[in-house]
């Protein structure tokens, strides 16, 4: 609703009631507007080999060999978490001068 419809609404002689019922729903509009549905948002450390393992995994039945691969794709994003971590330090001395 623009800002001239909402100063409108709001001089009208209405009940609290009915105030608190319209400006609940605009709020719950402009949250679903704006909010994006789903889930968490994916690591910045996502490779296709991390969405191939993923895959796997939600196709095995619960087994060892599902346990294996979790441990796996455990494994890969500390790797990729720690390998980002060294580049963006590196970047950091390099930009203060310090090396």
């Amino acid at each position: 609703m623009p800002n001239a419809q909402c100063s409108k609404r709001l001089k009208e002689k209405m009940s609290v009631h009915k105030r608190e019922r319209l400006l609940t729903s605009a709020i719950r509009i402009a949250t679903a507007a704006d909010v994006p549905r789903g889930g968490r948002d994916t690591t910045p450390f996502w490779t296709p080999e991390l969405e191939e393992i993923e895959g796997k995994i939600h196709n095995c039945k619960p087994s060892v060999s599902q346990d294996r691969l979790g441990a796996r794709r455990r494994e890969m994003l500390r790797q990729a978490s720690h390998k980002r971590w060294k580049t963006l330090c590196n970047n950091m001395a390099v930009a203060d001068g310090c090396c």
